[in-house]
């Protein structure tokens, strides 16, 4: 079964500003974001970035000056040796708010986003 066939999440593409902190080691990598869904995220890996499947890192999107979302995330996969999986384990209310919004006007279909976010909230 191919990485699409399991996904349950549409994913769309998001070009900003990102950074993958891991808040215990006070280290921070800046780093892309491939594409995004309400469950999680692809990352282009960051030289010397983090490994480490069990731990708990922060991944933050600046989309504007003064807008920044915050997600709770691990490490899922390596999709290939230049980019991480991260499955987004909590985050803030405003940050959800924001991505919801974000992936509705990307997909263009209501509709399927509604259906998403029922199941990611019946999965919880």
């Amino acid at each position: 079964m191919s990485d699409s066939e399991r996904r349950h999440f549409t994913r769309i593409r998001f070009d900003g500003d990102a950074w993958l902190i891991d808040t215990t080691n006070n280290r921070q990598w800046q780093t892309e974001v491939i594409d995004i869904s309400l469950r999680g995220a692809m990352i282009r890996r960051p030289t010397d970035g983090p490994r480490d499947f069990d731990k708990t890192y922060l991944l933050q999107l600046q989309l504007s000056e003064e807008v920044r979302l915050e997600f709770e995330t691990r490490i899922t996969h390596y999709d290939n040796p230049d980019h991480l999986g991260l499955h987004f384990d909590h985050m803030d209310l405003d940050s959800a708010s924001h991505l919801h919004r974000l992936l509705e006007l990307n997909l263009g279909d209501p509709a399927l986003l509604e259906r998403e976010l029922a199941e990611l909230l019946e999965s919880d």
